[in-house]
Formats: C-alpha cells, structure tokens, sequence
C-alpha cells in the first residue's frame, strides 16, 4: 500500500485555526483524472481568510447570523506531483506544479484541470503566488500605464508590493509607495519604488507633487485609507472596497465619488426602512 498522511489547516470556530490529523490516503486508489501535489507553499489570500475566520456573515456562506464551522480554506500552492491517474498525460511525477483551488494541507489530490506545470527557473515561493499577481498586473494594465509616467501604488500589503514590482518593470517613473506601516514602505524601495510615503502625513500630497512635478500620472489603490489628500489625486477616500485603479481624471473621479454617496445613502435610507418595519 502507498499511502500518505494528510494534515489540514482548518478554522474550527471563530478566530481558531488549527493543524488537523486528516487521516492516511492511498495513493494507490487515485482517481484517473487526478494529480496528488505534495504542497511545498500554500498562498494565503489576506482579506478572504481573515474574513472567514472571523465569521464575517459577507463571505461565510451562513444564512442569517448563523456562521458554520468548521471552515476549510486555501488559495492557490506550488509544490511536487507524487502521484497521478492514468488519464493525466500533461503532468508527470516529479513536476513542479501550481494547484488551484486547493486547500492549506500537505497534500492536495485535485482533477488535473486544477493543476499546471511550471516552467523551469521559477522556484515554488513565486509559483505559489503567480495568480495572485494577476490583480495589481490588471489594474495597471486597466489605467494603460505608459513608459516614464510617474505612478503612486497605496496599499502596500501583497498585493501592493507586487504592484510596486510590475510598474517598476513595467518603466513607471517615478513610482510613489503611499502605506502608514514603516516596515511595508521600506520593502517597497527594496522592491523598486522611488519614494515611500506615510498617506497619514500632513504634508503627504505636498510630497507626491514635489515627487512628480504637479501630481502623478496613475494611481492604483489596494487598501481603504480614511484620510484627505487635497488635490494631488484624490479629494477624500470614500468607502471604496476591493481593488481599484484609474487613471487620473478630477472631473469624472468626482462624478463617480457624488454618485458613490447617492447610491451609499440610499441603501442606507432603504435598510433602515426594511429594519423598522421587520421589528
């Protein structure tokens, strides 16, 4: 018999994690579409986790305020096929690979769909985080980023430093790292940003405008900063969620912002009716 141990990170109740015996898998018993991948690194998607853990009634899934646990999470995870069926002809043992939709355990065994083969001289911590980078790669592709525009990228988490990276490569310049935590704007000058800024700083849009010579180019947002940066780009930071990128327009950014409010307040008027007449 080949067998091997599967252990699993699960979220067993509200703000616990924990590393769970899920018992043996034989190998042997594979099905004949599926890859077994020994996980070598599993991606954690920040906001979608913390949001599970948590019980956040948005993403979990429950109905009402019942959250159901427990919660088996996971991302994307780079690592080596130890065992395939014998439909897969693309995939190999031995190959090093990206599993989709998986979950943070040691060994995933998904439909080969879900598995693709990575190229030689990408190591597995960069494999492990490949999808994710699609977003902050979208977002510039979204403003049309051009060669020697400058760029300001806030929000330096994951997502952030990534997109740090992409404009470097991508010939922005100068591109302006804007994050209230010391630790992150220093990894983004590592990372090739020209000037890392704290937004919370009085004088944060005097500092892109002398950067940039009047204010940036394009702009890409990955976190909701609840301050005002006067008229380098944005005017106030509404409620925004998500990823968001534009390319720098005062008028039709106050159009969206005047609307944004509108539909904000309506929803709220709207809720508060449905509340009042449900007790």
């Amino acid at each position: 018999m080949n067998k091997i141990e599967i252990k699993q990170i699960v979220f067993t109740k509200i703000n616990v994690a924990e590393l769970i015996d899920m018992g043996e898998y034989d190998l042997d018993s594979i099905g004949d579409n599926e890859v077994a991948v020994k996980t070598v690194f599993s991606t954690i998607s920040c906001g979608t986790e913390k949001a599970n853990i948590t019980g956040d009634p948005n993403v979990a899934g429950g109905t009402g305020r019942i959250i159901p646990f427990p919660r088996y999470l996971g991302y994307r995870s780079s690592g080596q096929v130890v065992k395939t069926g014998k439909n897969v002809t693309k995939i190999s043992e031995g190959d090093k690979v990206i599993v989709y939709n998986g979950n943070h355990k040691n060994f995933n065994i998904v439909n080969q769909n879900q598995v693709v083969k990575v190229v030689d001289g990408v190591n597995f911590s960069n494999a492990a985080v490949c999808f994710i980078a699609t977003f902050p790669l979208a977002a510039l592709r979204k403003v049309q980023l051009e060669i020697g525009e400058s760029a300001l990228i806030m929000g330096l988490g994951i997502l952030g430093q990534l997109g740090v990276k992409l404009a470097r490569n991508a010939g922005a310049y100068p591109i302006i790292a804007a994050e209230p935590v010391e630790s992150r704007r220093k990894m983004a000058i590592e990372n090739g940003a020209d000037y890392a800024f704290n937004p919370f700083d009085e004088d944060f849009a005097e500092k892109v405008k002398n950067s940039t010579g009047g204010g940036v180019n394009t702009a890409c947002i990955w976190k909701i900063l609840r301050t005002e940066y006067y008229e380098i780009i944005i005017l106030s930071v509404i409620g925004l969620t998500g990823n968001f990128a534009f390319k720098v327009n005062k008028r039709r950014f106050f159009c969206c912002a005047f609307i944004f409010f509108v539909m904000k307040t309506f929803y709220i008027v709207v809720w508060k009716a449905f509340l009042s007449q449900s007790k």
